[in-house]
């Protein structure tokens, strides 16, 4: 059969990098019949221009920080009739010149879907065509049989027909990691293993464009967490011999959009009212991550007898009291959700708080943070104590105010998860005690932006066994080191 062939690169707003991709396609021994790109992230609200005209080349943008999913499914969107084949590339990829003249002979025979090697470069100048050779040896990675168990491959080295496309009913926008794996299961089970191409033909490139960071931590416990999800998925689908998703599937596989994570710790005084004010709020996309930091007290139990009323409660032990640092750290590593609310177990947020800010950061891609206006009672919240409502809200006007002072409340931010995988978590050490949060505000702010909404949605509770109560002293000498710290990097 005549293949023609389309190629498809998702992109956020990486000039420079995206080149370098859209060249290797067009410098192939075999031309492409169409080349789309995809830009998933139009910070300045403007599209994607690309320097290089030819007429193979469409230009497309998704709403805004969509997703990889979101992303080819508009790619696919944008398809030539003439089109009957399909490949994908990252932007910070590239293909080499042989990579459509291997990958498009198994679909000309006849194949519904092909892949190939790949090389992966590494910053060091290393390379290697296996990226996990202590899990299971390069046969296993690039075994067509282990693709209902394992990625088997990136997904620059597949190729697949217009008709398994619409066989298997096409991208999941539900999956924030694992989406090209979903993907090629469930091509599997439709159509059998794929075709083999035993030659390298793409090189992916790793650590090289902000994605691999001291942070690797956080983003690794992410791809596992939806490694989980998706794996169960595919085995129920598999079991039933089906490939297409029901709306079924889809809510037993559901992961929430917001991961709330709450450190408890002896907490037994307030934390009904802290649970139930989660619990009620308006927005309802969410799960509570309790982290139990070796209470002794009835702290636990509540949590449990919550769990018997609400299944959007997750509950975790640390393995001895360790600190409100590194059980923040913890809930962070277990959470699954695009965005991460802070919760205290001692405060009250009130009812449309998530709804507000999950808003806010859906209509601002460009905002990687956001906090909000509160108010700060005595124990029994019979009296107010001060009242937040003269922080900064505009993001340039926060980065210049924290070099003196913090100003976003811990308790009311709701964050991206994508960026604690840029910069990483909570600062442990002890030049950070009791400040860890402003350490990682400030440390944000140096590239991203954090806004403040201007509205009341936290009421915050003061009473002596707080920790910023406890360690005023130090509190406030960390915070002189980091404001000098960071001002002489400014």
């Amino acid at each position: 059969m005549d293949v023609a062939v389309a190629l498809i690169i998702p992109t956020v707003d990486r000039p420079k990098l995206l080149e370098r991709a859209v060249l290797s396609a067009l410098l192939q021994q075999v031309q492409f019949a169409q080349i789309i790109v995809v830009n998933d992230a139009p910070r300045k609200n403007k599209p994607i221009e690309i320097d290089i005209p030819n007429k193979l080349i469409k230009l497309v943008s998704t709403n805004g920080a969509e997703g990889l999913p979101a992303a080819r499914a508009t790619g696919l969107a944008n398809l030539d009739s003439k089109i009957n084949a399909i490949c994908y590339l990252d932007d910070d990829d590239e293909l080499l010149p042989n990579y459509l003249a291997y990958l498009i002979k198994p679909i000309a025979d006849g194949a519904q879907f092909a892949f190939s090697k790949a090389l992966f470069k590494y910053p060091d100048g290393s390379s290697t065509e296996d990226p996990e050779p202590n899990n299971h040896g390069p046969k296993r990675y690039y075994d067509p049989n282990a693709l209902l168990t394992q990625n088997i491959a990136p997904v620059s080295s597949f190729i697949h027909t217009v008709h398994a496309l619409n066989e298997i009913g096409g991208w999941d926008r539900t999956l924030i990691r694992m989406e090209d794996w979903d993907f090629w299961a469930r091509m599997f089970i439709r159509f059998g293993p794929p075709s083999f191409v035993n030659k390298v033909t793409n090189i992916i490139y790793k650590g090289t464009s902000g994605n691999l960071t001291d942070s690797s931590q956080f983003s690794y416990s992410m791809a596992c967490s939806w490694r989980d999800v998706v794996d169960g998925r595919i085995k129920a689908l598999a079991a039933e011999k089906r490939y297409k998703i029901t709306p079924d599937d889809l809510n037993r596989f559901h992961v929430p959009k917001v991961g709330v994570v709450m450190p408890v710790y002896n907490a037994e005084k307030y934390l009904r009212q802290s649970i139930e004010s989660i619990l009620s709020q308006t927005y309802v996309d969410f799960e509570l991550i309790c982290i139990n930091d070796g209470s002794t007290d009835s702290s636990r139990r509540i949590i449990e007898e919550f769990i018997w009323k609400d299944n959007r409660i997750r509950l975790f032990d640390m393995p001895v009291n360790s600190g409100v640092t590194k059980a923040l750290n913890y809930g962070l590593l277990v959470s699954r959700s695009e965005y991460i609310a802070r919760m205290d177990a001692d405060d009250i947020a009130n009812k449309d708080r998530l709804e507000k800010q999950v808003n806010f950061l859906n209509e601002n891609p460009n905002i990687m943070v956001v906090g909000s206006f509160f108010r700060s009672w005595n124990s029994d919240l019979s009296s107010i104590v001060w009242v937040n409502d003269d922080i900064p809200t505009d993001p340039e006007i926060i980065k210049e105010v924290l070099l003196s002072r913090c100003c976003v409340g811990h308790p009311t931010v709701l964050m991206r998860r994508r960026i604690i995988e840029i910069v990483g978590g909570y600062n442990e050490s002890q030049d950070c005690k009791a400040v860890e949060d402003y350490e990682l505000w400030l440390r944000i702010s140096r590239r991203f932006k954090i806004a403040n909404l201007p509205s009341m949605l936290l009421e915050h509770r003061v009473h002596d066994n707080q920790v910023s109560h406890s360690l005023n002293t130090i509190q406030k000498e960390n915070a002189d080191k980091l404001q000098q710290r960071y001002r002489n990097m400014a």
